[in-house]
């Protein structure tokens, strides 16, 4: 009797290295190692947590693909995209449905980027980050996640207090919709800039606690 093939492709959550592969990368997408960026092939499903960035430097493009999770059986920390204690990175084009938090960080010292997803129907937030840095959430769309849209909790930054300047924490573009048990942005401590962000529906738009510096608003619309 012949043998079966066994099936060694790893399942989720897939880890994203810097190395010549990209880790995981070369099972989800493709991996280019000059610029460091994973693009993905082709939508995701897991049980757990989805993808997990493991060094600085690494650019997360999903292509407009989708990554679902386990919907309301996710537990708080099953992550879309886990990115904590990372540095220099990107996530962007992805859409992230049905975890427990769509993208989870912590402590980005110098710049990180979530730009261009759709994270939707999470069971907790949206976004979800701490004693952040240089934080750059940038024309995301953002629904009907269980808690917040957005929660930092704590923010510090460098340099000066203009919303241009590079080391600050700024919530730019987004549209932010359907939240009726929480926050469109939750915020406690520190000093960001919200520009030209739309917030729909939640329990309030802006729920703002011990802040410990400046907050800059332009154009932010609540409907």
């Amino acid at each position: 009797i012949p043998e079966v093939p066994v099936d060694t492709t790893p399942t989720a959550p897939f880890t994203i290295y810097d190395d010549s592969t990209g880790g995981d990368c070369q099972y989800i997408g493709t991996w280019d190692y000059p610029s460091k960026t994973c693009t993905l092939t082709g939508d995701i499903t897991s049980t757990s947590s989805g993808i997990i960035i493991a060094n600085n430097g690494i650019t997360l493009d999903g292509a407009n693909y989708r990554l679902t999770g386990a919907g309301n059986s996710a537990a708080q920390d099953d992550y879309g995209v886990n990115v904590m204690n990372k540095d220099n990175f990107t996530i962007e084009n992805l859409g992230i449905y049905s975890f427990g938090i769509g993208i989870r960080l912590s402590n980005t010292p110098t710049l990180g980027t979530i730009t261009g997803n759709n994270i939707t129907n999470n069971t907790v937030d949206g976004i979800y980050g701490e004693s952040e840095g240089a934080l750059k959430i940038l024309d995301n769309y953002i629904s009907a996640n269980d808690r917040n849209g957005i929660t930092i909790m704590g923010s510090w930054y460098s340099g000066n207090t203009e919303c241009s300047w590079p080391g600050k924490t700024t919530i730019h573009g987004n549209t932010i919709m359907g939240h009726l048990y929480g926050n469109g942005i939750e915020i406690s401590g520190g000093a960001i800039c919200f520009e030209e962000n739309t917030i729909m529906a939640g329990k309030n738009g802006f729920a703002i606690y011990n802040t410990m510096g400046s907050l800059y608003s332009q154009k932010t619309v609540f409907t």
